[in-house]
């Protein structure tokens, strides 16, 4: 294992060591977190939909509004039930070793993504399609999932119920070439090993350390690709990296909300703002403790809560969330808390009012824990609840938050949750009791009503029809306060000046076809 780091670590070096004239069209990125492996149906991070993205191409892809276009699909048609998707594939796509891309492949992939003993993490895509839950929890084989592959060219996919969005997690629903996969089992992903039918080919890999990708000959839209090699660079801290960012090393860097609104950018550079399919929001044991038996109570600290403040001491440049659902998603009623117009004093009366009917006071007041991986934002909720409750509220500050919520070792938790599709339904689906498979309720939140009008939002096929049904259901759930919402994502960046159509998607998948570096 020594030897094949090394080994690995001398590539990069070699790969990643030349000069600055022989840099053109390359763009240099920070690495999206620490990245595990390259397995497509092993990530777990967000950022490695970026390195997925990059290298495999899904039957479809994002424009720049995030809408899905054709990818390894060229067109697809769609029942009138809304059931079945018939894609057929580009004639002559080939994946990087010259092996053309056929439906065995796409079967082949989602067979394996299915299968427990992949023990896949990034199932959300496959979730929709007939069978997918029963084969994940071990009920049903692999060949029970609802895909058939009728010709090379042909993939034909049979969902459980419609889904207005699955033309977007089809994005993310990628061949994978069998032979490959199994002849080297975990090192196929490895430089070397690794085959991919996206437009840029792993060139070298160092664990933990940096990427390096280079343009793919083979890819079917090669010809449009500008960029030769997309570098991704291990970066241990935000100011490191705007300090490389300064200094030409790095294309692109990420600005804290202080940087992007008091524009602290290089000359040149360029400011960029957009919304994620991100929504943060502090979640109540409900099985047991002070919290889970009393709504009242849940809403009078959500009452409390003042968002601009508390996302002024996060320090970030999210909007504050009313609500589960982020306000861009589209074909959505958008509920919100009744009480998101209120001025905070009326807030905090009521809040006292519906504290003192619990029998809490500043002589029995209420108390309990708040288990969080940041320090910062507990303190900052438990002087808010002081002051204008008398909540005696501890922090129980963790590494592993998600451990401690899988336990149900806690009483208050706090979670960010990303979709890859504007999809409210993949959402709320972290609230439905039981868990869908490879969705973690982990406040074990139960109202029937959520469960029943999330059963029938399944089952309509009008995105709009549909969109109203999850809206009631999700009106149920900020009745029952199950949940404190807290925020919608945002993210500023800056762009270098020599870089053209470079654009971070709210998916957060990353699609370069656009993209050039100036030398």
């Amino acid at each position: 294992m020594n030897f094949r780091i090394l080994a690995a670590t001398l590539a990069t070096a070699v790969a990643f060591g030349g000069t600055a004239s022989a840099a053109e069209h390359v763009l240099r990125l920070r690495l999206p977190g620490v990245s595990e492996t390259l397995d497509p149906h092993l990530r777990r991070g967000v950022g490695d939909r970026v390195l997925d993205t990059i290298m495999l191409e899904g039957l479809t892809r994002e424009d720049a509004t995030g809408a899905p276009v054709p990818g390894a699909a060229f067109s697809w048609e769609i029942s009138s039930d809304g059931l079945r998707y018939t894609f057929h594939l580009r004639q002559g796509a080939k994946f990087s070793d010259g092996h053309p891309v056929t439906s065995a492949d796409f079967l082949y992939a989602f067979r394996r993504l299915v299968d427990p003993k992949t023990a896949a993490s990034g199932t959300e895509p496959i979730i929709p399609v007939l069978n997918a839950r029963d084969c994940l929890a071990g009920k049903r084989a692999p060949d029970a999932l609802g895909v058939a592959a009728p010709d090379p060219m042909t993939l034909i996919i049979t969902l459980e119920h419609p889904d207005a969005f699955f033309t977007v997690w089809a994005a993310q629903l990628v061949p994978l070439e069998q032979e490959v996969v199994e002849r080297w089992g975990r090192e196929w992903v490895q430089p070397g090993h690794m085959v991919s039918n996206g437009p840029f080919v792993l060139a070298a890999y160092v664990p933990h350390g940096d990427i390096k990708f280079t343009r793919n000959p083979d890819y079917w839209n090669a010809a449009k690709i500008r960029l030769n090699d997309v570098d991704f660079v291990a970066v241990d801290s935000g100011r490191t990296a705007q300090r490389m960012f300064e200094a030409g090393e790095l294309d692109v860097v990420s600005l804290s909300s202080e940087d992007a609104q008091e524009g602290k950018l290089m000359p040149g550079a360029k400011l960029h703002m957009a919304p994620m399919n991100r929504t943060s929001y502090l979640f109540f044991n409900m099985r047991q403790g002070p919290l889970a038996g009393s709504q009242p109570v849940r809403r009078a600290l959500a009452l409390t809560v003042d968002l601009p403040v508390l996302l002024k001491v996060e320090q970030v440049l999210d909007d504050p969330a009313f609500a589960v659902i982020p306000p861009q998603y589209p074909d959505y009623s958008h509920p919100r808390e009744d009480f998101a117009d209120w001025p905070m004093a009326k807030r905090i009366a009521e809040a006292r009012k519906l504290y003192a009917q619990a029998g809490y006071s500043d002589s029995h007041p209420l108390e309990f824990k708040f288990t969080y991986y940041d320090g910062k934002t507990c303190a900052a909720l438990q002087e808010i609840w002081r002051a204008s409750l008398g909540v005696k509220m501890t922090c129980d500050v963790v590494q592993d938050d998600n451990g401690r919520y899988q336990l149900g070792q806690f009483e208050l938790g706090g979670k960010g949750e990303n979709s890859a599709a504007p999809d409210a339904r993949d959402l709320l689906d972290n609230l439905r009791y039981p868990a869908p498979s490879s969705i973690e309720n982990e406040g074990a939140y139960n109202n029937p009503k959520f469960n029943e009008l999330m059963d029938q939002a399944d089952q309509i096929a009008d995105p709009k029809a549909r969109g109203a049904k999850l809206g009631e259901a999700e009106a149920v759930v900020l009745a029952d306060q199950a949940v404190i919402p807290i925020s919608f994502t945002k993210v500023a960046y800056a762009t270098s000046a020599k870089v053209g159509g470079y654009q971070q998607l709210p998916s957060r998948s990353l699609f370069l076809d656009d993209v050039d570096v100036a030398p």
